[in-house]
């Protein structure tokens, strides 16, 4: 601690008279230095911290028996009494406390306590883990067994019956009844939203049975086909040509034939339709339909008209460039030959699907009536 010097015969204001000149009374540092050891004493019965205990200054002893008192109670408190070390000249034995545990016998005990421990924790580990693979191997047990008991064959014959319930579901308003049999077609195009759009049909209306092939041949009529009449020869020349390849129409196909033109029903005003054709040659029904029409801005059928030339080999049915491609030609990101999603946000195998479903089901109401007429 520090405190002022002062010039009584204490030894802690003696040794610091020589560096200072004041000379202070003791009631300078009394209180102070009472106060900081009383702060420093512990309670009575409280036990010291740490490796050393803290001793608390008694009042010095008067008598012999308080001062052999005092010396006792400095002995109980000092370590070094408590633990004395062992010299070099006096024996292990001898120096050891008699009621002391030896050492292989503490080391012993130790490891044994440690070794009940970690077998504890080990065992417990051990049950959980045997506890979760009991529990795995029951649900795999389960499961196998559950997967024995499915009738694969049985789900599939109902997925089957509720498509064909949804179908029927979906035609009976119509007139169509649910005694409709798969069907085969051939299309004469292999351009994906013709193929994707009579798909969807084919399988709504005569069910997932029915089979579809994709032949491209030639419509041999210009390539941007203008009004009712050139989309009509460009899907019967179709038909045409498929019957002139090899495997064009076997024998139990349906043909369908798509064309796309474009229209002018009033000065200024131009249309793009698809002309599509059911044709049955077996069974003799023809079929014909168009698909709902989308806008085309006027100033494309223009430039069309402008980029033909006069000695085009098919400009009595159309022009020689589409109005897809100069759309393409002004923003790329448009795709040529389905730019009604741009124009409409609908897109060209939503319009065909519209159209076709219309004819399949014309067709099946055909083959109705003439199975009625036959019976």
């Amino acid at each position: 601690f520090f405190f002022p010097v002062c010039s009584c015969s204490n030894r802690c204001c003696a040794d610091r008279r020589d560096t200072t000149d004041d000379d202070i009374g003791c009631s300078s540092h009394d209180e102070p230095v009472a106060a900081m050891m009383e702060e420093a004493s512990p309670s009575p019965g409280q036990e010291a911290d740490g490796l050393f205990p803290i001793l608390v200054a008694d009042d010095p002893p008067t008598t012999a028996e308080e001062l052999a008192a005092h010396e006792a109670k400095q002995d109980a408190l000092s370590p070094a009494k408590q633990k004395p070390a062992a010299s070099p000249s006096t024996p292990a034995s001898a120096s050891a406390p008699t009621t002391a545990e030896p050492a292989p016998a503490a080391a012993s005990a130790a490891a044994a306590s440690g070794s009940s421990f970690f077998g504890g924790l080990w065992s417990t580990a051990e049950a959980a883990v045997q506890q979760s693979s009991s529990m795995v191997k029951s649900a795999v047990g389960r499961a196998q067994e559950a997967s024995k008991q499915v009738d694969v064959t049985g789900l599939l014959a109902k997925t089957k019956e509720a498509a064909k319930a949804a179908r029927d579901a979906t035609l009976r308003p119509l007139g169509l009844g649910p005694d409709a049999s798969p069907i085969n077609v051939v299309l004469t195009s292999a351009a994906f939203p013709k193929v994707n759009a009579v798909r969807e049909a084919l399988d709504r209306v005569f069910g997932f049975g029915s089979g579809l092939r994709a032949v491209p041949v030639p419509s041999n009529i210009a390539l941007q086909p203008v009004g009712f009449a050139a989309g009509r020869q460009g899907a019967e020349n179709r038909i045409d040509e498929l019957g002139k390849v090899d495997d064009g129409i076997r024998e139990g196909e349906i043909a369908i034939s798509i064309e796309n033109c474009i229209v002018q029903p009033t000065p200024g005003q131009w249309f793009d339709v698809a002309y599509v054709i059911l044709m049955d040659d077996q069974n003799d029904i023809l079929l014909e339909t168009m698909s709902q029409a989308v806008s085309v801005p006027p100033e494309y059928a223009a430039k069309a008209l402008a980029g033909t030339p006069k000695s085009y080999e098919f400009q009595s049915t159309g022009y020689a460039v589409t109005v897809g491609q100069l759309m393409k030609q002004d923003n790329p990101e448009v795709d040529d030959a389905n730019w009604h999603i741009t124009e409409a946000f609908v897109g060209r195998n939503q319009l065909l699907h519209v159209a076709v479903l219309v004819l399949f089901g014309q067709y099946r109401k055909a083959l109705q009536k003439k199975a009625a007429a036959a019976s």
